[in-house]
């Protein structure tokens, strides 16, 4: 009796591990110039493109690593699902899966080309356009994935597609490989863009915007470089009726233009619904408004939504007459010379200067000196982290940046981002 049943949990035991690793995530490789089987196993047999990516073999949880080179389009046309994310990741030294057939030489950027094409990286595109959820697209170390060619760097498909998480990655281009339209372009709740440098987005013709959000709960944008897009933001919709943006978070990024096609900040067709919020908190804006036109704008769009806040933003070159229809406090504004800002506001714990005591303007440095009138001049609003990585004080200070001091995290403008 007891062999027999010692011996049937032997066989749960087997069955139980069995199953499990059925059940694993598992690792596929994409490598241009791969001579293998095409089945993306391992370096040596990597899909040699990501159109011979096999969605088919993708499971929920599944990581594609990308090895450095340029790609064309990039169409997912899988989901991943709660906390078992589908990823597609730049292949560092540091982490690249198996190691059968690696080179560190693979260890360098991709570039994903659209081609011509409606998206550079199309989530959901292909078919019957549904949305696909659960995606993570990840370049690593900063701007490690570079989108371009196409109307758009990242597409979601109109039919709504949740937990998107984008960083680590260069959207646009000012040159023959600019995109035609946006950045960023979709609907979908849980979306978060981090790490990011969105630029040259600014096609007047096609209305150009940095990210084009349509409608989604519980968006996230943090710690990314926005340059030179037409508006920054495009967010919520009225042409297929009432999509609203809510619960909005907007933290430690830095937007400013020099030259382009630039003519607002953040666009808004419609207010955050009822119980719900807009919170545009400690960033740095430059948005090279030249004269007081009513361009370059902070907001634009829908009228007062009193369920939107703006505080603790650094605020130079550009027009701020729209912060009298949303909350507002604590902001530095840049009130004399050349990037004095037009229609400086009213407010609680308003900060106004001269001089706000950024590092280089000229170079799109904006950390702060040690005499800036903006360190500690902050309210406390709950973040930790400022643009660096560094902690923030109490109170914390204006702008994307804390203070004077080393960064702890590898971000900043790359030297590309040279003020003209």
């Amino acid at each position: 009796m007891y062999k027999y049943t010692l011996g049937r949990f032997l066989a749960a035991v087997v069955s139980s591990l069995v199953f499990v690793s059925m059940c694993s995530a598992a690792t596929f490789y994409v490598r241009s110039g791969a001579t293998g089987r095409n089945d993306g196993s391992d370096w040596i047999n990597a899909w040699n493109s990501t159109s011979r990516i096999n969605f088919g073999a993708l499971n929920p949880g599944d990581t594609v690593y990308i090895a450095g080179g340029t790609y064309g389009p990039l169409n997912i046309t899988k989901s991943g699902s709660s906390g078992k994310p589908l990823t597609f990741k730049r292949a560092t030294s540091a982490e690249h899966g198996t190691s059968t057939g690696w080179s560190n030489a693979y260890d360098s950027r991709v570039i994903i080309d659209g081609r011509g094409g409606m998206a550079a990286v199309g989530i959901g595109e292909g078919g019957s356009y549904s949305g696909q959820s659960f995606i993570t697209i990840d370049g690593v170390t900063e701007y490690g994935i570079w989108l371009r060619n196409a109307m758009t760097g990242v597409r979601a498909a109109r039919g709504k597609s949740n937990n998107l998480k984008l960083r680590y990655l260069e959207l646009g281009d000012e040159g023959q490989s600019k995109l035609g339209e946006d950045g960023i372009q979709g609907r979908g709740d849980n979306l978060l863009v981090e790490y990011s440098y969105i630029r040259d987005n600014d096609n007047i013709e096609t209305h150009g915007d940095g990210i084009q959000w349509f409608a989604g709960t519980n968006i996230t944008i943090r710690y990314n470089v926005f340059k030179n897009n037409g508006q920054m933001f495009m967010l919520t919709e009225t042409a297929w009726g009432s999509d609203y943006v809510n619960d909005l978070n907007v933290y430690y990024n830095i937007f400013y233009n020099r030259g382009g096609r630039h003519y607002n900040g953040i666009s808004k067709k419609l207010c955050p619904q009822p119980g719900h919020y807009w919170r545009i908190y400690n960033n740095t804006f430059d948005l090279e408004a030249k004269s007081n036109s009513g361009f370059d704008n902070i907001f634009s769009g829908a009228g007062s939504c009193s369920r939107m806040e703006f505080v603790n933003n650094a605020v130079i070159y550009s027009n701020a007459s729209s912060l009298g229809g949303v909350s507002h406090s604590y902001n530095g504004y840049d009130n004399s010379g050349a990037l004095a800002v037009y229609n400086v506001p009213s407010e609680v714990g308003r900060v106004t200067a001269a001089d706000l005591g950024f590092v280089d303007v000229a170079n799109a440095d904006y950390r702060l000196t040690s005499s800036s009138p903006l360190i500690g001049k902050g309210r406390d609003v709950g973040l930790t982290r400022d643009f660096d990585g560094n902690p923030v004080g109490s109170p914390p200070s204006i702008g994307a940046f804390e203070g004077v001091g080393s960064r702890s995290e590898p971000l900043s403008p790359p030297t590309n981002l040279t003020v003209k």
